[in-house]
């Protein structure tokens, strides 16, 4: 195991930038942990944000832990405790409660979540809210975000018009 310490440490790993305050490397098991104000940059422009990242090079997976921020490169931004990134399958995914935000500042929030990143297709399955800024709420148990021209569909919709459409 080799630690290397610093305020401001820089590797770059199979198309992927990772900066962070401690990065150790654990050559038996091609392991690298990085702490502190971790920021990963992809090819494609997304970047993750979090505490703690572990990034495995023989699956080019990157699991994160506990309030992670993705940035995807196209605006929406992605808020949850654990995120795993597969850099082959060029997917975004989280089994546990999730936020993703626009530009627009539409919130939408769900139990669980994977992103196609080269389809630009955010889909989730299970209690799906949507507050839009007008302060109407959408639920859904079935929805997919095409994250490229900003068009949702989704299964099972109910709809709650908030006091401004009164």
């Amino acid at each position: 195991i080799f630690n290397c310490l610093s305020t401001n440490l820089n590797i770059v790993a199979d198309e992927l930038d990772i900066v962070a305050s401690e990065i150790i490397f654990d050559k038996s098991k091609e392991l690298t942990i990085a702490t502190g104000s971790v920021v990963i940059t992809d090819e494609d422009g997304n970047i993750i944000k979090t505490e703690k990242a572990v990034y495995d090079k023989l699956k080019e997976q990157i699991r994160t832990y506990q309030n992670s921020k993705v940035i995807l490169g196209n605006g929406y931004e992605i808020n949850s405790n654990e995120i795993l990134f597969d850099n082959i399958n060029k997917l975004i995914k989280s089994n546990t409660n999730s936020i993703l935000s626009d530009l627009d500042g539409n919130f939408i929030s769900v139990e669980m979540f994977e992103y196609l990143i080269n389809k630009n297709l955010f889909s989730s399955v299970g209690k799906i809210e949507i507050n839009d800024i007008n302060e109407n709420k959408y639920f859904f148990n079935e929805m997919y975000v095409n994250t490229k021209n900003k068009k949702i569909v989704g299964s099972d919709a109910r709809v709650s018009l908030g006091q401004k459409n009164l």
